[in-house]
């Protein structure tokens, strides 16, 4: 699937990108660190498009997961994602996905 600039998909990441960016740079200090087996809730009204049996798109405000990785290291080398949590969540359906989140997207339950 290629996704154009002008694509819903493409838009949202991107205004996700620049919202964390922003606030990141607003408040001078990184997000807080969350740590992996943490449970977690989304804060924010984020629509994502991967999820499977939601062809037009799911928005995550409100759902509660688990932190399955926090990728800041990758390969042993310490890099700098816009998205640092990988975040595992299982809807009633017994669906699962996984989503790469900020950390001011998520509130530590």
């Amino acid at each position: 699937m290629i996704l154009s600039k002008s694509s819903p998909v493409h838009q949202s990441v991107n205004k996700r990108a620049s919202v964390a960016a922003k606030s990141l740079m607003e408040l001078g200090a990184p997000a807080q660190k969350l740590v992996v087996g943490q449970k977690v809730k989304v804060i924010r009204p984020i629509k994502l498009f991967h999820v499977p049996k939601k062809p037009d798109g799911f928005v995550i405000e409100g759902l509660e997961g688990v932190v399955k990785a926090d990728v800041h290291v990758y390969k042993g080398r310490t890099i700098s994602p816009n998205f640092p949590y990988k975040i595992e969540f299982h809807l009633q359906d017994k669906i699962k996905f996984i989503a790469h989140l900020a950390g001011d997207e998520l509130q530590v339950l």
